[in-house]
């Protein structure tokens, strides 16, 4: 009798789990996983758009420096400049300097003699220059850029800059 009890014994202590215990295991586990994986995602698609925007603002940043730059060198500024060209007589490296910027599409280039560069993409505006009191007798260019990032289309970032003209001919 011994024998039986015994073995009666063990075997009720080593049962395991039911399937049931199995299935709302899983379940809550699946849960827990998912909801991880979603905020996984969030964080991924928030960190793309972050670097997009950042690369975006030092790309406006950068073209306002080069702009600002070349603009307080400028010698003159033709009369036909509009708010998608500016068209300019400047110094660069002391030496005088036709250069042109214009904005095109979704595309600001600069050209300079027989060269032409691209400065900016994703122009969400082609107004990018303003002129006062006008073309013809600048005395403060106003260059305003916005752009639209990549990752986000429906997000428009602006960028403005006032250069007053500091080397200007006078007639």
């Amino acid at each position: 009798m011994r024998a039986t009890r015994s073995l009666s014994l063990r075997t009720s202590a080593e049962s395991g789990f039911t399937l049931i215990e199995l299935s709302v295991t899983m379940m809550l586990l699946f849960i827990i996983v998912g909801s991880l994986l979603t905020v996984f995602e969030s964080v991924q698609r928030t960190a793309g758009f972050t670097q997009a925007r950042v690369e975006s603002t030092d790309q406006m940043r950068l073209a306002i420096e080069r702009l600002t730059k070349e603009l307080r060198q400028a010698t003159s500024i033709t009369s036909t400049s509009t708010a998608t060209t500016l068209d300019m007589q400047t110094y660069i490296n002391g030496v005088q300097t036709h250069v042109v910027y214009a904005s095109t599409g979704a595309t600001l280039s600069r050209t300079s003699g027989a060269t032409t560069t691209i400065v900016m993409n994703d122009l969400d505006s082609t107004s990018v220059f303003a002129y006062a009191p006008s073309a013809a007798a600048a005395q403060v260019v106003t260059i305003t850029f916005s752009v639209r990032p990549k990752q986000r289309p429906d997000t428009v970032l602006n960028l403005t800059s006032e250069v007053r003209l500091r080397n200007m001919e006078t007639s």
